[in-house]
């Protein structure tokens, strides 16, 4: 299945009908999706499934325990006609054994189990947690679900923003550690099991990545072990599919998938979105040329560049083409290259953080990394003057957390792992919050867990700037990197020369007029908020915001960040403030902000 939700009481009291109803009805916005539901007087599991992996991934035995799962498990060596067996295997693991079953898995994925026996849910992830779950507790009730829009539908993000969970979604994209943007509303960690019952919460882990041994491989051992990890990932997914569809833009993640499914005698059929006269999309022909997959081009309007891969462009070609090729034999997945850049090509480090961290200087390379990334932290304008200095470490302390929390000496692989446990993990939380409407999953080879393994027991500096990522290319296919790519800032540039001149996605893959429309449509998108009786005056600047949004309307570039930092506030606000005011109540009585149940150490 695809989404998946539910609710369990503590208190021997039956679930309120509303929250029932709320959890049903906001599993997903598609008019065609048919929810399916277990439950008791006081507990529910729901899921709703696009259809796009095949087989069941629910198991349930009358008057015994339930299993939903989004996603897939992937054994780390078997491969299965579809994911039903492997559900099936969790089921009996979480049953009998415990998380066995869990720990062999090198899938994407999250699911529920409930326990009628000790009347307990527990939660679990992928070892990455890439695929998200997010859950309240409170001593009445757990409520839980695989997007946050369900939680939000629900009533249960009433009460405070957790200011810390805003502030580091404006400043590095997502939260950190286990926190949301909502007080009381925490998501769940890398290979993380919570288990709920009436009178306890506990949390174990089924891999501890920062504990892995040392595999000494290094060199040609080393390229040579990671594209057989890499080829082996790809082969668990493609279950023996014959024909795939895969993203190819003008980078090196998604031609490596590319050659990967060819090296298991795939045909593939490849999609690119850039805008004209950029690298992304002249390489990304260049690369479906050499590798002869059946390539096209969609030409997306501006307005749906956030979400090119959605059904009305990605989609209506699939239906309407039909080329050599044939269509994909599993027409709703779509080979991705998300998570090559951080995993494999170590980006976002430097020499310098590195150097800080082997050394066991903490704060230095904490320092290093927020230099050599721009990461302002408390400095946007959009915020007050009081809310700027009361907050301006949290960006350098949050890091530092994340760092010395790990069960190991920090060093630079530490700060990989931070970035692992971070931005890769929450890289995909916009596609699974919105993927009723999109009806795409995501094949993630770059998320494998083997593939991660070896990797992270590897030494890191041979990583650094994509440098054994060039080799490794090389290894993995010599007519992907015969190529030319698109390569990061500040790292090795790509060896292969190209004649003319094309925008470049870290400096003006936009155009100009496209620019400016975009900047026009962030300030759409805030100015809704400059007049609400909830914008937080605590946190921002009304004036600075409403000259930012001005100046975006009129076309002016350069004060984006300020209307994005406000907007990241003033939504969170508005949807809580609107929860705690009983406009859209699902729960009986809201939830006591004081009642949150501590996690423990």
């Amino acid at each position: 299945m695809t989404i998946i939700a539910g609710a369990l009481s503590r208190n021997r009291s039956p679930l309120p009908r509303r929250l029932r109803d709320a959890l049903v009805s906001s599993l997903s916005r598609h008019p065609r999706d048919n929810p399916e539901v277990f439950e008791g007087a006081e507990w529910l599991l729901g899921k709703v499934d696009i259809g796009a992996l095949g087989g069941k991934a629910s198991v349930s035995v009358p008057d015994g325990p339930v299993l939903v799962l989004a996603g897939e498990p992937l054994p780390s060596e078997r491969v299965q006609a579809n994911r039903e067996p492997e559900v099936r295997e969790i089921f009996d693991s979480l049953v009998t054994t415990g998380d066995a079953a869990l720990a062999d898995s090198t899938g994407t994925f999250c699911g529920a189990f409930f326990s009628p026996q000790s009347h307990s849910l527990t939660l679990f992830a992928d070892s990455l947690s890439s695929r998200p779950l997010y859950y309240r507790v409170t001593p009445e009730l757990l409520v839980f679900a695989s997007a946050l829009r369900i939680l939000e539908a629900c009533g249960v993000c009433s009460g405070e923003v957790d200011l810390r969970g805003a502030y580091e979604t404006a400043t590095f994209g997502f939260p950190l550690a286990d926190r949301t943007g909502y007080g009381g509303v925490r998501t769940i960690r890398p290979a993380e099991l919570i288990r709920i019952s009436r009178d306890a919460e506990a949390h174990s882990r089924y891999l501890a990545w920062e504990r892995l041994a040392d595999s000494q491989l290094a060199g040609d051992a080393l390229v040579e072990a990671l594209v057989t990890a890499f080829r082996d990932g790809i082969r668990r997914r493609l279950r023996g599919d014959r024909v795939a569809l895969s993203f190819l833009s003008g980078g090196l993640d998604s031609r490596a998938i590319v050659a990967g499914l060819q090296h298991q005698r795939a045909k593939v059929l490849t999609v690119n979105f850039a805008p004209p006269d950029t690298q992304d999309r002249v390489f990304g022909a260049l690369a479906a040329r050499a590798l002869g997959t059946a390539h096209h081009q969609v030409d997306a309007p501006l307005s749906a560049s956030a979400s090119v891969y959605r059904k009305e462009y990605l989609r209506q070609w699939l239906e309407s083409e039909s080329g050599p090729e044939g269509r994909p034999d599993r027409p709703s997945c779509v080979w991705s290259g998300d998570g090559g850049s951080v995993g494999l090509g170590h980006v976002y480090m430097d020499d310098r953080a590195v150097e800080a961290l082997d050394h066991g200087d903490v704060d230095a390379g904490v320092r290093a990394f927020i230099e050599y990334n721009r990461i302002s932290g408390a400095s946007n304008s959009a915020m007050t003057e009081e809310f700027r200095r009361a907050t301006a470490a949290w960006h350098m302390e949050g890091v530092r957390d994340e760092i010395t929390a790990l069960e190991r000496r920090p060093d630079g692989r530490s700060l990989h792992l931070f970035l692992m446990f971070n931005d890769q993990r929450r890289h995909l939380a916009d596609h699974f919050e919105n993927i009723d409407l999109d009806r795409f999953e995501f094949q993630l080879p770059f998320f494998d867990r083997r593939f991660l393994e070896t990797i992270l027991a590897s030494p890191l500096r041979p990583f650094l700037r994509h440098a054994l990522y060039n080799r490794w290319i090389k290894a993995l296919s010599p007519i992907a990197a015969a190529v030319p790519w698109q390569a990061y800032p500040n790292h090795e540039p790509c060896p292969v020369a190209f004649e003319g001149r094309l925008r470049y996605q870290w400096r003006d893959y936009w155009s100009a007029t496209e620019d400016r429309q975009l900047a026009r449509n962030r300030a759409a998108r805030a100015s809704k908020y400059l007049l609400s009786p909830r914008f937080p005056d605590q946190c921002l600047s009304r004036g600075r915001m409403a000259a930012a949004v001005l100046l975006s309307m009129l076309g002016n570039t350069s004060v984006g960040h300020v209307v994005k930092v406000g907007t990241t506030f003033a939504e969170l606000f508005d949807t809580a403030s609107a929860q705690s005011a009983g406009e859209h109540p699902a729960l009986a009585r809201p939830i006591p902000k004081a009642a949150v149940t501590p996690r423990p150490d």
